[in-house]
């Protein structure tokens, strides 16, 4: 058997390091020429390769498959939300650098928990406040921080003493702010809110106000970022660095974007853009204020998306179409009025008055006057238009009436007037269904 070897096959072996061709024979033997050794070893080693990079392959996709399931198992906890209505609350909650005692809360919440302020002012007269001139001094923590109602009625008082908000560390996820006001906070730099380099911070609906950085160099009286944060729907007046470097926004090495757009649930509200923004480095987005995304629309009271409709009622152009000179009698036709705006007035009746007009050729089948006791009403409420009518021997007239010029030529150069009727107005809202035809004053 001098040109035979002996292939010794160990059942179970995957890897072509591991395939040996020798003339040992523990386990099985087989015989093959020279020639045919070779091609088999060659053949043996190439499909334990290919077993091998398959085995890559499945070991890569089972721990993309465990790193899914780890995000929705994280996901997938239920978050806490705490209520607080108090600094004591607020610190205990929120103030968690753990480097320092006197930053600790003794209640803090988890990551990816919920802390809901009431309505009220946070100051550290009133409360615990962290060390160091800091009311909240924040690492490693994110979650959301917010105050109960979204019209920034959460006011942070810093007291013209210290630092509001200081945030360390967020593990590289989102510490969100809601809806507070940060005011009258002073100190170095970074007064309102200091973000430090690796944080990520969202402001929604916050407001800055009065904020003072009093650092030679650095500014940002109102944000100083040197990690990444996203501004929405907030607002900054009154603050003022003595560098001049930034009176709002000063960014050191991070990132910061003000968008021009509101969070939700107002994302299909249109912010009010105020003034400029007074800014050191390049700020991304729209470096504007911005506000009213949480305000209900006009003619509507309340929080967007609760709001409750005014009281209004049509104010409608005294004369319908154009005059001799093809010019319209009042610039818009009508308008809904609230009852507690003024206008001019004209009366009807539906019995016949001495003096008052009725347009018997326009159909009409009311009697009208602008003057009744020879004094012209130009600026009354509703409710004082109601009055006057009523101490005529009138009533208000309806727009159906006014729109048919069942009132035009009575005197006070009203026909180019808006003037009252007594058609309550109902102004629309926007509503998310693209189907809404707006009967129920949505659309």
């Amino acid at each position: 058997m001098s040109n035979l070897f002996a292939i010794n096959i160990i059942p179970g072996m995957t890897n072509p390091q591991e395939s040996s061709c020798r003339t040992l024979k523990p386990l099985q033997v087989i015989a093959l020429p020279t020639s045919q050794h070779k091609t088999q070893c060659r053949q043996d080693k190439e499909v334990a390769a290919m077993r091998s990079v398959k085995g890559t392959v499945e070991a890569r996709h089972s721990i993309f498959i465990l790193l899914i399931v780890s995000i929705l198992f994280r996901s997938a906890i239920a978050s806490t939300t705490h209520s607080i209505n108090d600094m004591d609350g607020l610190f205990n909650k929120v103030s968690s650098d753990t480097t320092l005692a006197a930053n600790t809360g003794d209640a803090l919440m988890t990551n990816g928990d919920k802390v809901v302020a009431a309505v009220g002012t946070y100051k550290c007269s009133d409360g615990t406040c962290a060390g160091g001139a800091v009311m909240l001094n924040i690492n490693p923590t994110y979650g959301d921080v917010e105050c109960a109602e979204d019209d920034a009625s959460c006011i942070i008082d810093a007291e013209e003493a210290r630092k509001a908000v200081q945030v360390l560390g967020t593990e590289g996820e989102a510490l969100s702010f809601r809806a507070l006001t940060i005011k009258d906070a002073k100190s170095q730099y970074g007064s309102g809110l200091t973000a430090s380099s690796g944080t990520v911070v969202v402001l929604k609906l916050c407001a800055f106000i009065n904020c003072q950085a009093t650092h030679a160099t650095y500014g940002g009286a109102a944000i100083l970022a040197m990690g990444t944060v996203d501004v929405y729907g907030t607002s900054f007046s009154g603050s003022i660095a003595a560098s001049e470097n930034g009176n709002d926004i000063m960014l050191v090495g991070g990132a910061m974007t003000v968008h021009n757009t509101c969070p939700s649930p107002y994302s299909s509200t249109s912010p009010v853009q105020g003034s400029a923004l007074d800014t050191y480095g390049t700020v991304g987005g729209i470096p504007y204020s911005f506000f009213r995304c949480a305000e209900c629309p006009f003619g509507y009271s309340g929080i967007f998306p609760d709001c409750t409709a005014d009281e209004m009622h049509y104010v409608i152009c005294g004369r319908a179409g154009l005059d001799d000179d093809g010019v319209k009698w009042c610039e818009s036709p009508y308008q809904g009025a609230l009852d507690t705006t003024t206008h001019e007035v004209r009366c009807c009746s539906d019995t016949e008055i001495i003096g008052w007009k009725i347009w018997t050729e326009k159909g009409c089948l009311v009697w009208s006057e602008s003057d009744p006791s020879g004094i012209c009403e130009d600026a009354l409420t509703f409710q004082q238009a109601v009055d006057f009518c009523l101490s005529e021997g009138g009533r208000l007239c309806t727009k159906e009436e006014v729109e048919n010029d069942c009132t035009i030529e009575t005197g006070c150069s009203h026909d180019r007037d808006l003037i009252w009727t007594s058609t309550p107005y109902v102004p629309c809202i926007a509503t998310s269904n693209p189907s809404d035809n707006g009967d129920d004053g949505n659309f």
